[in-house]
């Protein structure tokens, strides 16, 4: 930028924490706000917590790329948490990309086995970052069963952990897909 510049070339990198893990998003706010020159806006346990529209001047920080939001994303696989100095230089690298174009959304996989009410609502408790043994006393059923509700829900939607499967999930819905089954539009 040119010295003139009134832009506030000094303000500092606007960010957001989406997290599903509440242990994950508190640790990644605390170091995230605590470098110079960044500052956390908001922090929310799911995308489908964060209000639209979404903020194009913010970096997303969250488990997976959220192919619907065409902010600047970076994912947590790039993002080591212990190392400050790294995490400052992801937020800031020209590597920090669009997420793929909305547009792409009409893309998703649409297939997928349709879930038991009981898996969505598992999934949907998963989503907002509780525990099995939280779902558990919710549901008013066994930690097992939640286990077991969990684990078929990802054999259906064909994933192998539990963030691919909420963000699938969530692409799915997205795309207005009811996951137990029929289209929401």
């Amino acid at each position: 930028m040119s010295d003139g510049d009134p832009s506030g070339a000094d303000a500092p990198l606007v960010v957001a924490v989406v997290d599903p893990r509440p242990l994950v998003r508190d640790r990644l706010h605390s170091v995230i706000d605590g470098l110079d020159g960044v500052h956390v806006q908001a922090v929310y346990a799911a995308w489908s917590d964060v209000p639209a529209p979404v903020d194009e001047d913010v970096v997303w920080v969250g488990p997976t790329h959220n192919r619907l939001v065409s902010a600047r994303q970076v994912s947590l696989e790039d993002v080591g948490v212990d190392d400050p100095g790294g995490v400052l230089a992801q937020l800031h690298s020209p590597g920090v990309a669009t997420a793929p174009d909305p547009a792409d959304a009409d893309d998703v996989d649409l297939t997928h086995r349709p879930l038991s009410p009981r898996e969505a609502v598992v999934l949907e408790g998963i989503a907002r970052g509780r525990s099995a043994t939280e779902i558990a006393e919710d549901l008013g059923i066994s930690t097992k069963a939640v286990e077991n509700a969990r684990r078929r829900a990802m054999e259906k939607l064909d994933v192998t952990t539990q963030v691919e499967a909420v963000s699938r999930a969530h692409a799915l819905r997205a795309a207005g897909v009811d996951l137990t089954g029929g289209r929401l539009r």
